[in-house]
């Protein structure tokens, strides 16, 4: 829909890539594998993001294998 018969929806330009950001973040807290993005600035975006998730995992958690289940590599 151009912005003249809905312009609080915003630029037409924007649109777009936040529907793919928010769609694949959304997707990626429910266990998202593989996602399609047309937008390369979506992609850069979910990206960053992405890594700032991980970033926040403490690293003790990981030394006693917290994080390895998502890998099926238990450790006992």
């Amino acid at each position: 829909m151009i912005e003249k018969q809905a312009p609080q929806w915003g630029l037409r330009q924007y649109r777009g890539s936040m529907w793919e950001i928010i769609n694949s973040l959304c997707l990626c807290l429910v266990g998202l594998d593989f996602a399609m993005m047309f937008h390369p600035i979506t992609v850069k975006l979910v990206k960053e993001i992405i890594a700032q998730f991980f970033q926040a995992v403490p690293k003790e958690f990981e030394a006693k294998g917290y994080t390895d289940w998502v890998n099926t590599n238990l450790k006992r």
